[in-house]
Parts: structure tokens; sequence; C-alpha cells
């Protein structure tokens, strides 16, 4: 790691964490969105309950708070940080080819980054 350069452990789904990383970094000059994760089964295959009935995805939830909500936070955070500095800086925000050609095995995950390219 570079000298001067600390990791601050964030949950990229979380205002809260995400907040206290921007406070803890103090000057932003560079701020780069680059956290994803990947689905780890088909959100469209039908899950029951005991009861019969069919269960929510809630793993494309996590999935959306990480890969779309966290980044358009981040964004926001790393924006109102550059303005209050009066120094300006630099955003760059990853996504992914699935935003241009949709990978079927990951819906939720190629819908999430196409929404970070076209925002």
């Amino acid at each position: 790691m570079p000298e001067g350069a600390e990791f601050i452990k964030t949950n990229a789904g979380s205002w809260t964490d995400l907040s206290a990383a921007f406070k803890k970094a103090g000057k932003v000059d560079i701020a780069v969105a680059n956290a994803g994760i990947s689905e780890n089964k088909n959100t469209f295959v039908d899950e029951f309950d005991e009861d019969g009935d069919l269960k929510e995805p809630t793993g494309s939830w996590t999935l959306v708070d990480v890969n779309l909500k966290g980044v358009i936070s981040f964004t926001k955070l790393a924006m109102s940080y550059m303005k209050r500095q009066g120094t300006g800086g630099s955003i760059v925000i990853t996504s992914s080819a699935t935003a241009y050609a949709p990978e079927h095995s990951l819906p939720v995950y190629s819908a999430c980054k196409l929404g970070v390219s076209h925002s």
C-alpha cells in the first residue's frame, strides 16, 4: 500500500458506513466507486416457504443495495465533499460489460450495472 494510504473497511451498501469513511478520509481529490457483488443463485427460480407461499428474493435486494444504491450514495458523498472543499476532484465509477450485454444468469447484477452506466 502506498505511503500515507489507509484501508477503511466499509459496507458499500450502507450510507452510514460510506459517510463515516468519507469523514475519516479527510480531503478527497479522487473517489473511485468500484464495489460490486454478484448473484449466487438465479433470482427468477421460484422458492417457497413452508406454507407454499412464494418467497421474496432477498439476496437480490442486497445486490441492489451494494451495486446500485451504494454507487449512488458514494457519488453523492464524493460530490458533496469535493464541493465543500472548494478544490474540485474526480469521481470514477466502474460498471461492467453486462450493462451493455446482459448476462441471462445474472439479471439483477446486469440491471444494476446498466443503472450505474446510465445515471
